[in-house]
C-alpha cells in the first residue's frame, strides 16, 4: 500500500480505512529522508491496531 499526500487507505471495511487515515493525519509532521543532501521518497510502515466491537 502506498500512502502519499492526498491518497487514501484502502481497506475491506470502509470505516477502518477512514479511521486509519484520520489517525495518520493527527501525527506530527514527518521529516523527509535525505540522500546526498536531497530529499528522497522513503517507505514507512506504520502498524495501526484496531479492536472491533460488535
Amino acid at each position: 500500500m502506498v500512502f502519499q499526500r492526498g491518497d487514501s487507505i484502502k481497506c475491506a471495511i470502509n470505516y477502518v480505512g477512514a479511521e486509519a487515515t484520520r489517525v495518520l493525519k493527527l501525527s506530527p509532521a514527518w521529516t523527509p529522508g535525505y540522500q546526498y543532501g536531497f530529499p528522497v521518497y522513503v517507505t514507512y510502515m506504520v502498524p495501526i491496531g484496531f479492536t472491533l466491537e460488535y
